[in-house]
């Protein structure tokens, strides 16, 4: 490829050759050809940076526009929209290219919503379908909306319908009859329609959206029904000679609009370089002139330069970027390391409160256990000094048993599995005795049956008592049913014969001996059936009775039975909690 000032040798090199070569078509050729690829190569080249320099003209305009606001909103309400709108706001903006647009009224402030009509430097043409005197605010908008320009304009021709051409502009108006005149658009007709009236309109001029169509010249009004192409008069037209408005051309208005289109439209085109007219067909041969290839040259010299210089740009930016970012990089992994250290110690102090709140919680378990087996023998204590003064001295013991339901639920549900009654004596010198009743059973007969037991308690005079102990005990759950005339249950009673040769009835060596008694007292389907003769407000009574007078029976049917090991020390909820307490402890 050949360097800039290689081109610009090459091409007078060519020009010279070509003035004093100029039988020489074969050199000629050579070096045009060559001068055409290094041309091509450059232009692709200054395409190349075009691009560049658009997309960062596109990105400074976006990121310093004065609208730099409507643009994040507009991103915003528009995160899929196409590439091609905002490069169409952004070039038209860049280059002052104003878009030209035309709307109903109805439908103006529809288009005003939306987003890229504040960033588009539009011209919008408002109009009303219906009536061309319409009411319309136009300052208003404009003042809302100062980058738009808006015009009042008459009804939209519709290209489908009519109104599809305007009349033609001819040099030689003033002497052609009025006949071929349009009165509404005072040009040559143009496929003239006829009125009712015989006067003769364009297709523009024809009013299709009311009913009536005025003529300027007459009072004469037709429907728009009535309205229809005059072919013969179109003959008598196309026959009209005419002179062309533009040049000097004269013939027929049949070959008119032929002229127009071959030699008026478009006729000039202007260099982007040099910023000249220049004829359509002498096009090409401008573009190989000198002056156009050295300007063309000039610029890409310069864009070469503003490319070299950008790259330099670029790169400073890139190694000012890579050092912050290694600068911040190393902030964030010192912060990181900080971050880990006071995480590790914030675990170990975490951890340290959650052993001591372990410990905590362990402590005071140990003295809610303590603070209850304390009440549990407070309430003994108090029960002992309220059952002193009704203590039984003749060997019977009428048990009151209060709140019935409250215990008898306790029992079930193993919060409290029995109770014991309050101490009675078989005299007063006499052996010193006690029950314990389980109301849910005991052993094998839980949720079955009622179990009641006969305890020997160590009393003040048992060393001059008869031992082992030999006497009948009976055991009765009293029917406290009263109603006159009603069918009186009996009340429900057991008896058991001491077995002597038990250490139940020897003398105790500790508070009380081990339990002996019945442990299918009364069954609980039995009891449920009959409850309203048993249980009054709420309470039970049960009778425990020693029968000095009777004889044990050689053959004994009721011998009771001795309470299991491990009902032994399960009366309560705080003795089972004690019992659990010191089993872990040990």
């Amino acid at each position: 490829m050949f360097s800039s000032p290689k081109l610009i040798l090459c091409s007078t090199i060519a020009c010279a050759g070509f003035n004093i070569f100029p039988s020489s078509p074969d050199c000629n050729q050579h070096w045009t050809n060559v001068l055409l690829q290094e041309i091509l190569n450059q232009i692709l080249m200054i395409f190349v940076i075009y691009v560049l320099v658009f997309s960062f003209l596109v990105y400074a305009y976006i990121s310093y526009n004065p609208l730099r606001a409507n643009w994040l909103e507009f991103i915003r309400e528009k995160s899929d929209v196409s590439i091609e709108i905002i490069l169409l706001i952004v070039v038209s903006n860049l280059g002052g290219i104003r878009i030209s647009t035309s709307i109903r009224r109805k439908s103006l402030d529809r288009l005003l919503t939306d987003r890229c009509c504040h960033l588009l430097p539009l011209e919008i043409s408002v109009y009303d379908e219906d009536d061309d005197n319409f009411e319309w605010d136009e300052k208003l908008y404009q003042s809302q909306f100062k980058s738009i320009y808006f015009r009042r304009v008459r009804r939209k021709p519709n290209r489908n319908s009519l109104t599809s051409q305007s009349g033609f502009r001819v040099k030689n108006i003033a002497g052609i009859d009025q006949r071929f005149i349009c009165q509404f658009c005072r040009l040559v007709l143009r496929e003239p329609y006829q009125l009712r009236c015989g006067h003769h309109r364009c297709q523009l001029c024809i009013d299709e959206k009311q009913c009536i169509t005025h003529w300027s010249t007459c009072t004469g009004t037709c429907a728009i029904k009535s309205v229809r192409f005059d072919a013969d008069f179109q003959t008598e037209l196309e026959c009209l000679l005419i002179s062309c408005y533009v040049c000097n051309w004269t013939g027929p208005l049949k070959k008119y609009q032929e002229h127009l289109d071959d030699n008026h439209g478009n006729r000039f085109l202007i260099c982007s370089l040099c910023n000249k007219q220049i004829l359509r067909r002498k096009i090409t041969e401008h573009y190989m002139t000198q002056a156009h290839q050295l300007m063309l040259i000039n610029i890409i010299l310069h864009l070469q330069s503003i490319k070299n210089k950008t790259h330099l740009q670029q790169q400073q930016i890139l190694a000012n970027a890579e050092s912050v970012l290694d600068t911040r990089v190393k902030q964030i992994r010192n912060q990181f390391h900080s971050q880990c250290s006071s995480l590790q110690l914030q675990k170990h102090e975490l951890l340290l409160i959650k052993t001591l709140a372990q410990e905590m919680e362990y402590c005071l378990q140990r003295k809610r256990a303590i603070q209850d087996v304390c009440t549990r023998e407070v309430l003994q204590i108090e029960r002992n000094c309220e059952q002193k003064h009704l203590v039984s001295f003749n060997g019977i013991l009428i048990w009151n048993i209060n709140n019935f339901q409250e215990k008898f639920d306790d029992a079930k549900s193993e919060r409290q599995r029995s109770i014991y009654s309050p101490e009675f004596y078989s005299a007063y010198f006499g052996y010193k005795m006690c029950a314990r009743l389980f109301l849910n059973g005991t052993n094998d007969v839980r949720n079955t049956h009622m179990s009641i037991f006969f305890i020997l308690m160590s009393g003040e005079y048992d060393a001059i008592l008869h031992w082992p102990f030999h006497f009948k005990v009976i055991f009765s759950l009293l029917n406290q049913s009263t109603a006159v005339g009603s069918n009186l249950l009996s009340d429900l009673s057991k008896s058991i014969w001491p077995n002597t040769r038990s250490a139940c009835f020897q003398r105790p060596r500790l508070a009380m001996n081990e339990a002996y008694g019945i442990k299918r007292f009364i069954a609980l389907d039995e009891f449920q059936m009959n409850r309203t003769h048993f249980v009054q407000n709420d309470t039970i009574f049960i009778k425990i009775e020693l029968d000095f007078m009777s004889t044990p029976p050689e053959n004994r049917s009721d011998a009771g039975e001795m309470l299991m090991i491990d009902e032994q020390h399960m009366d309560t909820v705080q003795e089972d909690l004690m019992r659990k307490i010191v089993f872990f402890n040990g």
